[in-house]
């Protein structure tokens, strides 16, 4: 019989947990594409952009475009920072564009008129605008009518609900969605990578460290009759789960380690050292049943391996550190 191939058929070396890692890495990349594409509007907003009508107040916050025929010669009102200017389209309709000073000075001198006195040639030049559809501030409502010294239900008629916010977007909902979901697919994909590297190579070095002390007849019997992932035979301390088939008598020193997350132990694991091979951590899981499993694993460690230290003290990292430790350094 072929121990090393049947030891390793059983530890099972992962590799559909890499495939589907893999997937998810794909799948990340994508939805940080279309993250940023929603996010940056590169689906361009003049495919997207809708005929601005300011009488339509179910048209807020959506990208619209606008033909203006002329735009007053001075801003109608001025608020929190903001400039707006009234603005005649092609119907001929009045309408509110809100726009920075230095954009309004790009718009061709010949269009700027005083809209009290003069109305443009319907057949006359027009600029398209792109914006953002945009609710009317009521205090802009009132600046609007103290600057024509007409009443606010007159600016109202006039001028609609909304205004048209010049170079603006629509406020994305997507691409924050998009962003989150990449984040977790990410850390999904790349756990699964690392957990199947991981796997993969304490599968490998195990089985090269069993056949250099040649233990692969007695690891494999073992291994055959362990029933659960973590399992504590005669002569091996057995984890499944991470490939791993320790011998006793190679563990320096071994520990339970809770991870706590708001007062509460969200998952647990051995972390063990060897002669042979660096710190590797077991069975990794969660639940009270999972610990006391453990808890016995470190009982039979003791009993099998005297020399081991147990648990994680003080005492135990000081002569880790000031024996072991320094002895894989020298060495």
């Amino acid at each position: 019989m072929n121990y090393k191939e049947n030891i390793e058929r059983t530890l099972h070396p992962d590799k559909r947990s890499k495939i589907v890692g893999i997937v998810f890495v794909i799948l990340t990349f994508w939805l940080i594409v279309f993250a940023i594409v929603s996010a940056t509007g590169i689906l361009d907003q003049k495919k997207k952009a809708d005929f601005f009508d300011p009488m339509q107040s179910d048209q807020t916050n959506q990208d619209v475009y606008i033909d203006i025929l002329a735009i007053d010669n001075d801003w109608s009102a001025q608020k929190d920072g903001k400039y707006y200017y009234m603005a005649v389209d092609t119907n001929p309709y009045f309408l509110l564009v809100e726009m920075t000073p230095e954009e309004y000075a790009q718009i061709d001198g010949t269009m700027k008129m005083n809209l009290m006195v003069k109305m443009p040639e319907k057949e006359g030049k027009t600029i398209r605008l792109y914006g953002r559809s945009t609710t009317i501030p009521y205090d802009v409502f009132q600046a609007v009518s103290e600057t024509y010294g007409v009443d606010e239900v007159t600016v109202t008629d006039r001028v609609g609900y909304n205004y048209l916010e010049a170079g603006k977007e629509s406020t994305n909902t997507l691409a924050p969605v998009l962003g989150l979901a990449a984040f977790v697919t990410g850390c999904i994909g790349l756990s699964l990578i690392l957990y199947s590297r991981n796997k993969n190579r304490n599968i490998s070095q195990t089985l090269q460290l069993l056949e250099q002390q040649g233990m692969l007849e007695m690891a494999d019997k073992e291994l055959q009759a362990s029933d659960t992932d973590l399992y504590a035979g005669d002569h091996f301390l057995i984890s499944k789960k991470d490939g791993l088939i320790i011998p006793y008598l190679d563990i320096q020193w071994i520990y339970r380690k809770d991870i706590r997350r708001r007062r509460m132990t969200a998952n647990s694991f051995l972390v063990c050292h060897t002669r042979t091979m660096p710190n590797r951590t077991l069975n990794n899981s969660h639940g009270k049943a999972q610990r006391e499993a453990m808890d016995e694993v470190l009982q039979v460690v003791a009993q099998k391996n005297p020399a081991a230290l147990i648990g994680f003290t003080p005492e135990n990292v000081k002569f880790f550190n000031e024996n072991f430790k320094k002895g894989k350094k020298n060495g």
